[in-house]
């Protein structure tokens, strides 16, 4: 089996991070193309508010905070601010 660097739990928690995104783009995308069906403007606004949901809640945000945790916690990726200039 191929080694994937920096993943400590394999390859297991990035594939199921991708299903998810695929998942919720298309659950997204289905729901987008509701909104040309609906019959008024607040179905329109649902349906949009849906897509808007399924694909920034669903697609974007449970793929990277699914996929993040399997890097483990000595990983080389910290977030640091900069010092201010004294």
């Amino acid at each position: 089996m191929a080694q994937i660097n920096h993943f400590e739990y394999g390859w297991i928690t990035p594939a199921l991070s991708y299903a998810l995104s695929v998942l919720g783009s298309v659950l997204g995308l289905v729901c987008a193309g509701r909104i040309r069906t609906a019959r008024s403007a607040g179905q329109r606004a649902w349906w949009g508010l849906l897509a808007a949901w399924a694909i920034g809640g669903t697609a974007i945000w449970s793929m990277h905070f699914s996929a993040s945790p399997s890097r483990g916690p000595g990983s080389a990726t910290t977030c640091r601010s900069p010092r201010p200039a004294r």
